[in-house]
């Protein structure tokens, strides 16, 4: 949108569902039909709220630094999207344009992964801080995707796992040239105990 919040986009006919999203607001959403006219829709975006917080080790008490922190809403919408973090180098981490209501947090790292999640109360626009995210130690899965019948690895694939129980898990990354997710230690990788090194 332009310093006004005006936008135009051009649209064959049909029907549309549009939407309208900032970094700081939550986001609206309208259907629309456009045929053979010019079609006005106007949004109204409600100030999101923020959590800003620390991935912590249980046990050792210890930040985990580059974790990937989600946050979603107890009660989703179509409206509702995934809210992303990564922690720094210091285990803190900031989510922003949250919907008012509960919002579930969850982390996980290299060996590390929130057992259950952490759920924080958010109101209007409103900024909650010294929230303290939780995680385990955790079992790695690593592997290789290949064409099949072949030894030929297959880059850009996207690997994920899903639980019975609601729990879900993504690779941060897509497979390398070799079909491969696992980072290239020659650079140095973060601590994994608990690695379950390829058979």
């Amino acid at each position: 949108t332009g310093a006004d919040g005006t936008y135009e986009l051009t649209l064959k006919d049909g029907e549309y569902r549009m939407v309208a999203a900032h970094d700081d607001y939550t986001r609206d959403s309208e259907s629309i039909e456009v045929d053979g006219k010019p079609v006005t829709a106007d949004f109204k975006l409600i100030p999101g709220g923020v959590i800003r917080g620390k991935v912590v080790a249980r046990g050792s008490g210890e930040p985990v630094p580059g974790a990937f922190v989600t946050a979603e809403p107890a009660r989703r919408s179509f409206e509702d999207r995934n809210n992303n973090a990564v922690a720094d180098a210091k285990g803190e981490f900031m989510v922003r344009g949250l919907r008012s209501g509960t919002v579930n947090l969850e982390a996980k790292a290299r060996g590390f992964a929130s057992a259950q999640p952490t759920s924080v109360q958010v109101g209007v626009g409103e900024e909650v801080d010294d929230v303290i995210v939780m995680v385990d130690g955790a079992f790695s899965i690593s592997g290789r995707v290949v064409k099949k019948g072949t030894k030929q690895g297959i880059a850009g694939a996207r690997v994920g796992a899903f639980s019975m129980t609601g729990t879900q898990a993504e690779a941060p990354d897509p497979t390398d040239t070799d079909g491969d997710n696992t980072p290239d230690c020659a650079d140095g990788c973060p601590n994994d105990p608990n690695k379950i090194a390829p058979g």
